[in-house]
């Protein structure tokens, strides 16, 4: 009795896992990442098969970069990155999560991850460009002290 009640539990997870994937990725695909967004967070939690979380996580991602919420892309796109190595269909979520690196401030990270982004496609000339941009990050970082802001003699006090 114990070991068929396990089974149907478990059977159930794997049920409303893929059907909160299927409402995920319905709704992704309708360009409404904000509907998508809670319902693959819920779905990752119950899946298990590590492909399935991948396909999710990269999903997940994107909608987050879509949103411009570049910190939990960024998250996201970490966890993705922990798998291992990504197969060759994934070489733009190294581009994605590289982006999301530099927006928020990671740039030695960022070059890393150009860098991969390089190493795993050929076609993208890009990938060699914003790596060399973030070994030298002086310019991104310094502040904006020189430059000097001055009104115009036809400014008024109105919205311009």
């Amino acid at each position: 009795y114990v070991l068929m009640s396990l089974l149907l539990s478990v059977g159930a997870g794997r049920g409303l896992a893929q059907g909160l994937a299927q409402q995920a990725d319905e709704e992704f695909d309708k360009l409404a990442y904000a509907q998508a967004v809670p319902l693959y967070e819920q779905a990752l939690a119950q899946v298990e098969s590590a492909a399935e979380g991948r396909a999710l996580r990269a999903k997940l991602a994107y909608s987050y970069r879509q949103l411009r919420d570049s910190k939990n892309a960024e998250r996201v796109y970490r966890e993705l990155m922990s798998t291992g190595d990504l197969p060759p269909d994934y070489a733009q979520c190294y581009l994605y999560y590289a982006q999301a690196l530099a927006m928020n401030s990671n740039y030695r990270e960022a070059q890393e991850a150009y860098e991969k982004y390089n190493n795993r496609q050929k076609i993208d000339q890009r990938g060699p460009q914003f790596s060399k941009l973030y070994r030298n990050v002086n310019a991104l970082t310094e502040p904006a002290g020189r430059y000097r802001i001055e009104w115009l003699p036809m400014n008024t006090r109105q919205a311009e």
